[in-house]
């Protein structure tokens, strides 16, 4: 993934935290959860809060809504 850009790199992580909730991988979801948290930017954060709602990850939810809290203005 060095190749890709960071929105890329954020729509990746998004389908494999997908991946590991759907089946059942919890190590690799902890992972992916962590960096997502860690990554969010004003282009990606409303699209990994709709896969955090969508998935039910409190902690991904939670930092998404903090980002946006933070960053009023900068998100359309």
């Amino acid at each position: 993934m060095n190749d890709l850009g960071s929105a890329q790199k954020t729509e990746k992580l998004r389908g494999l935290l997908a991946a590991a909730v759907r089946y059942k991988v919890d190590r690799l979801k902890l992972i992916c959860e962590s960096k997502l948290c860690t990554s969010l930017d004003v282009s990606t954060v409303v699209a990994t809060l709709v896969v955090a709602e969508q998935l039910q990850l409190t902690t991904l939810r939670s930092a998404c809504i903090k980002f946006i809290a933070s960053s009023q203005g900068q998100i359309q």
